[in-house]
């Protein structure tokens, strides 16, 4: 839920509780002044009747001009009590007891509450809509307002998700007049400014290491191709050449895999493109058929369906790449390679090792489960990078002897 609702649904409720509670504590006051009112009409009717009541002659079944259906005036049999108002169905009553002729006489006179009452639903209904008008419009003018207040905030959050950290220009959020929205603009160009010089300072790193390693370790494998034809050279020269070639090998693949691995995390490669899974595949399987056979291994194709990715179309031959690699390289002699493509996804299954390797350590980088010298460790981390780049998920198994990998490209 937005801020902003959020907001205006506060507002909401707590205007609706005092609206529940107004209405009926404003009825109940009202009803009170009203009765009130009527009770002081009641006693100063009786104020007025008394002495003329007491004046005149009492005759039983005689009219009397004072006496109607709202005042009436009868003996009364005990002695003299003080006077009570009371409410009796829809009437206000006042009850007061006076002596005439030596006579004790029970003068009552009442109020219609109905009339009243109706006024006092009319006000109630009225207050009612004035209330809820009211309330509507300041959550009408709030949401508006806070639209306006709010508009550099979502200006700033639009301009963020453009910003790319490899853009050359520094990001410029503007001047807002909300003192709040300035403190903020300004920490966020200050945080982008350092990521973007982060990021400049790493894209450097990598391409500078990536060029001084690599002629140096181009320098030491030719003159070890240089030492390996010189002669005389003894087997045992030519064995600690071998380990130095093996090992030079071995520092060129990791640099390669390091670099890449960085060039990847800084999203270094954005151009993409729409590539069928299965042709890249099968272009990967040909270039790796002359290891399949010298491990006598077994390949099977499952292409069950093509899917096309729109992904960069280097790291998408590295992803296939490492998990074939990866299936002949640990595979056993004679083994056995199922590659299948179906339902969005793409699945390489492979005999080996007759144990399952550590799923939480699997593709963490230099997370080695096998003791062949030529892996570098870094072949599945690559993997999870690519598939986090372009939010596919990858997942492992281990299933009748089976290792398998499965890359979920589409849903």
């Amino acid at each position: 839920m937005r801020l902003l609702n959020k907001t205006i649904q506060y507002y909401f409720i707590l205007s609706m509780v005092l609206l529940l509670v107004a209405v009926p504590v404003f009825y109940l006051v009202l009803r009170k002044i009203v009765i009130a009112n009527i009770d002081a009409d009641l006693v100063a009717t009786k104020t007025q009747l008394i002495p003329q009541l007491q004046v005149m002659e009492i005759k039983p079944g005689a009219p009397n001009p004072l006496l109607n259906n709202d005042v009436t005036l009868e003996k009364s049999q005990g002695g003299k009590v003080p006077d009570s108002l009371y409410t009796s169905e829809s009437h206000r009553l006042l009850s007061s007891h006076l002596v005439i002729n030596q006579e004790t006489y029970r003068l009552q006179i009442k109020s219609s509450i109905a009339n009243h009452q109706k006024l006092i639903g009319s006000i109630i209904v009225l207050q009612c809509v004035l209330l809820i008008l009211l309330l509507a419009g300041l959550l009408l003018v709030n949401q508006e307002l806070s639209r306006r207040i709010w508009k550099p905030f979502y200006q700033t959050l639009r301009k963020l998700r453009a910003y790319k950290v490899d853009d050359a220009d520094p990001l410029q959020l503007g001047n807002s007049a909300v003192a709040e929205f300035r403190e903020l603009n300004t920490a966020v160009e200050q945080l982008a400014e350092r990521s973007r010089k982060a990021y400049v300072a790493q894209k450097e790193f990598a391409e500078n290491a990536s060029h001084e390693m690599r002629t140096p370790l181009a320098i030491f494998q030719g003159k070890l191709e240089l030492l390996m034809q010189t002669d005389p050279l003894t087997e045992e020269q030519a064995e600690l050449i071998t380990d130095l070639a093996t090992a030079s090998q071995r520092m060129a693949r990791l640099n390669k895999g390091l670099i890449l691995l960085t060039r990847i995390q800084n999203g270094q490669f954005p151009e993409t493109e729409e590539i069928a899974v299965k042709k890249t595949a099968e272009h990967l399987l040909s270039q790796y058929q002359a290891q399949i056979e010298q491990k006598n291994l077994q390949l099977e194709k499952d292409w069950l369906d093509d899917i096309t990715v729109n992904v960069n179309p280097t790291l998408l031959e590295v992803l296939l790449g490492n998990l074939l690699s990866n299936a002949i390289r640990h595979n056993i002699p004679g083994g056995r390679i199922v590659v299948k493509l179906a339902n969005g996804a793409f699945s390489v299954r492979n005999t080996g090792q007759p144990y399952a390797l550590p799923e939480d350590r699997i593709f963490e980088r230099f997370a080695k489960s096998s003791a062949d010298a030529d892996s570098m460790g870094l072949g599945l981390e690559i993997v999870n990078k690519i598939c986090g780049l372009y939010g596919f998920t990858v997942r492992y198994a281990y299933e009748s002897q089976y290792h398998s990998f499965t890359v979920q490209m589409k849903s």
